[in-house]
């Protein structure tokens, strides 16, 4: 896997507020008033989102972007990445978000299309958080 397929260290720590405690096998460290942020692979995967360090050091688990995109479907929040196509072959990506499982996005992507598949679901995901952060969840 490539840090493309891990979630951004933003993502990471809404993921922790929002209450994501699933063993991964990196996470992000914070330094200097997160200044300097570190991506670390740990063996075997556990949740660092409970650890507390010296010197206030932000520590957030680091899941792929598939492991937050099923935290969030069993939270009934659906992240849906499409790819979009015209005359001249594919756009790039487009995203939707699905709460409860309505069959009707509440939270469309915006234009222009993501370039790729992960940057649109990182998108996705981080549109989510913003609902649950909304919603009180």
């Amino acid at each position: 896997m490539t840090p493309e397929d891990y979630v951004s260290y933003p993502i990471a720590l809404a993921l922790k507020k929002a209450g994501f405690d699933w063993k991964c096998d990196h996470y992000y460290c914070a330094f200097d008033n997160e200044t300097d942020v570190r991506f670390w692979s740990i063996h075997p995967a556990q949740s660092q989102n409970g650890l507390c360090t010296p010197q206030d050091k932000v520590v957030a688990d680091a899941p792929t972007l598939a492991q937050a995109q099923k935290w969030l479907r069993e939270r009934a929040i659906e992240v849906d990445v499409n790819p979009m196509f015209s005359h001249g072959g594919r756009d790039g990506y487009d995203w939707d978000v699905y709460y409860d499982f309505t069959g009707y996005p509440v939270i469309r992507g915006v234009l222009p299309f993501a370039e790729t598949y992960e940057s649109a679901l990182s998108a996705g995901i981080a549109a989510a958080l913003e609902l649950i952060e909304k919603k009180g969840e």
